[in-house]
């Protein structure tokens, strides 16, 4: 037997040979070959510790409280050279089990923490959203009618056609019921009279488009944005908003 590597069977072997032995629990007494056993186990038990048996639980480190320890007047403990013991110890050294699991918690707390705030900010109502640089509102002009094989080629109830302000005083914004339940974004031109289909979303959606200036619809603009800048669309219950972004160190111009 290797020293200190008493077995869970061999502690509770141990345990009934020391009850035997010094209890009074009025069990027979230690034939030699038990009083042999029983100094041989004592032996095991009281030798110089070594690894524990694979089936048994690995302890805290006892020594980690005593080298954690600092001494009366807030100094760190030294060995019999004089060192510090905390110096000697590995930085990469794994700490006491209680340590690796409040490390763990700790970050499970967090990871949990990231989870629920990630939740709360999904769940955000939509008064949150940023303040719109322009709100198209709605208007009452109707619908032309040359759009309708357009509009139902993809599969909009030309009916539901719902107009807003130009933007700009030039481009057309429209938005309108699709047939599987869904809400479109429309843009169009007004000297042309044609119109795009931008998208769709579900009703519980907000239809979002991204509409990029470049250096034709600038001169369209009558170069009101710089080019690369965002005219972010938004269609809301009962209004159309956008919010410009601009590209960095650009502000809107007034004029060509």
């Amino acid at each position: 037997m290797d020293a200190a590597k008493l077995t869970t069977a061999q502690t509770r072997e141990l345990a009934e040979l020391r009850v035997r032995a010094y209890g009074d629990s009025g069990a027979p007494a230690l034939d030699p070959g038990e009083q042999a056993r029983l100094a041989e186990l004592e032996a095991l038990a009281r030798a110089p510790a070594g690894s524990p048996p694979a089936d048994e639980p690995v302890d805290a480190d006892p020594g980690d409280s005593a080298r954690n320890v600092a001494d009366s007047d807030g100094t760190p403990p030294k060995t019999a050279g004089g060192a510090t013991e905390g110096a000697a110890r590995p930085v990469d050294e794994p700490g006491p089990w209680w340590r690796r699991w409040m490390t763990a918690q700790t970050a499970a707390a967090v990871g949990i923490g990231v989870v629920i705030g990630l939740i709360a900010a999904l769940a955000l109502p939509s008064v949150t959203a940023p303040r719109a640089d322009i709100t198209l509102a709605e208007t009452d002009e109707q619908w032309a009618s040359q759009w309708e094989s357009y509009l139902v080629s993809y599969d909009i109830v030309p009916e539901s056609m719902q107009g807003h302000d130009r933007l700009d005083d030039v481009l057309m914004v429209w938005t309108a019921d699709g047939i599987f339940n869904d809400r479109c974004l429309l843009i169009g031109h007004e000297p042309t009279m044609r119109i795009t289909v931008e998208t769709c979303t579900a009703r519980d959606r907000y239809p979002s488009y991204d509409l990029i200036v470049t250096a034709q619809l600038r001169g369209v603009l009558d170069n009101a944005y710089p080019v690369g800048t965002t005219l972010r669309l938004v269609a809301r219950e009962d209004a159309v908003d956008v919010h410009v972004l601009e590209p960095a160190g650009e502000g809107r111009v007034t004029g060509g």
